[in-house]
């Protein structure tokens, strides 16, 4: 009754979530190229044989997939595999990272008739879902279509767990759904069996098994002759700012550059369609400022560099050794610190770090990453990292330790899965 309920409020609406796809495309956040794919319609031919469907959220997500696809091609061969996200930055970032022979699309939006269309086409032998994505319309179609549900790599925060508990027709109904949840730790997997899961299984987190971000050594050569030959400058990122960060970075640097007269501060939007708000707010405050996409080079009296560009975080990275993880002082949520920490950077997050809290808790109990609660906070420690090369280099050394430090998830996902997929 409640599915149907939910899936008869959403037609009804259907006007609104038409609306709602032309103001994303408007906004940028939508591909006008594949919008039929957001209502269920493959733009590509279904393969023969069975799929396996993994689903992600988005970027993180998305990275955090990508060794469980090579597995699954390296172990079932004969499986085709379709990954699907909902955004544009996660389907780029695929189209770049995938094996040619794996099928990306955009999720259908939870509308019923896209919904059944989508499963119907596709028809997955197995669909998975990383992390906490969940919708009712999809869950109960795969559901209908006796076609197995796993959420793998899943977490729950203490708030949602909270929510969900509160509507507990709803969870039921949803979570007794789910043919197998594999969580993060024994702690999150206790939480969905309490939520109604009637197998739940606890690995190790798979964005540990993330490969590293790319590192473009062209690119990097060219930055290091730019940043280290004539004047050698002092370099520390910000990873995967939201707004408002660019401007605590920039306020950051002219405090340092007081004491560190050749510092140059990284900036890397995590949403790059931002860079021209960015470009102009930092140049009304008058930095001179060196943009990736335009092809500007970093000269003598460059104060920020803004790399606008998707997939080179990586290469900055490799040339800095101190990062700030972005959305996690000014924004709730945080974004992942083990890929800093993979390519030997000191790292640094805000109080916020909810989407990490696990990593989290972890980094800071092995000293692997630093917590700040302030933008001063924040510049005292950046100017520390900066000073103290011995402190720098313990706390490289202890985050690469830790972002190396899980190896056997994958082995306990395949003990899980190779049950449904040999029915």
């Amino acid at each position: 009754m409640l599915f149907f309920t939910y899936s008869l409020l959403l037609t009804v609406c259907k006007p609104y979530l038409n609306r709602v796809i032309e103001k994303r495309l408007e906004s940028g956040k939508e591909d006008p190229l594949r919008l039929g794919e957001r209502k269920g319609m493959a733009s590509v031919s279904r393969p023969n044989g069975d799929i396996i469907w993994i689903h992600t959220a988005s970027v993180g997500e998305a990275l955090s997939a990508l060794p469980l696809i090579d597995f699954l091609l390296e172990n079932y061969g004969t499986y085709n595999i379709l990954i699907t996200s909902g955004t544009i930055t996660s389907a780029n970032l695929l189209s770049e990272r995938l094996p040619k022979n794996v099928i990306h699309q955009y999720v259908p939006i939870d509308h019923k008739p896209w919904v059944q269309h989508f499963i119907n086409y596709w028809n997955p032998k197995l669909a998975l879902f990383v992390e906490s994505e969940l919708w009712p319309n999809i869950i109960n179609e795969l559901s209908l279509n006796n076609i197995p549900i796993g959420l793998i790599n899943a977490r729950l925060s203490d708030n949602s767990f909270k929510k969900w508990k509160s509507y507990s027709l709803l969870t039921k109904s949803l979570f007794i759904k789910l043919s197998f949840v594999i969580a993060q730790s024994e702690e999150y997997s206790d939480k969905y069996a309490k939520l109604g899961v009637k197998n739940t299984y606890h690995s190790g987190n798979l964005k540990f098994l993330s490969p590293a971000l790319p590192v473009d050594q062209e690119f990097l050569q060219q930055l290091e002759k730019e940043t280290q030959q004539t004047h050698p400058r002092s370099i520390w990122v910000a990873c995967s700012t939201h707004e408002n960060e660019e401007i605590m970075a920039s306020k950051i640097h002219t405090s340092l550059a007081e004491t560190h007269k050749n510092l140059l501060t990284i900036i890397v939007p995590r949403h790059p369609n931002r860079s021209q708000d960015i470009q102009d707010c930092l140049k009304s405050l008058g930095y001179n400022i060196a943009c990736r996409s335009k092809n500007e080079s970093i000269k003598e009296d460059t104060q920020i560099y803004l790399l606008d560009t998707l997939g080179e975080m990586g290469t900055v990275l490799q040339l800095s050794s101190i990062a700030y993880i972005g959305k996690s002082l000014l924004n709730h949520g945080g974004h992942n610190p083990l890929e800093p920490a993979k390519l030997g950077c000191a790292v640094i997050f805000g109080n916020h770090m909810e989407n990490f809290e696990d990593i989290k808790k972890d980094m800071l109990a092995n000293t692997s990453a630093i917590e700040v609660t302030s933008q001063e906070e924040l510049t005292l420690i950046i100017d520390k990292l900066l000073t103290n090369e011995a402190y720098k280099n313990l706390q490289i050394t202890n985050a690469t330790a830790y972002a190396n430090s899980q190896k056997d998830s994958l082995d306990q996902i395949n003990n899980v899965i190779k049950n449904y997929l040999n029915r």
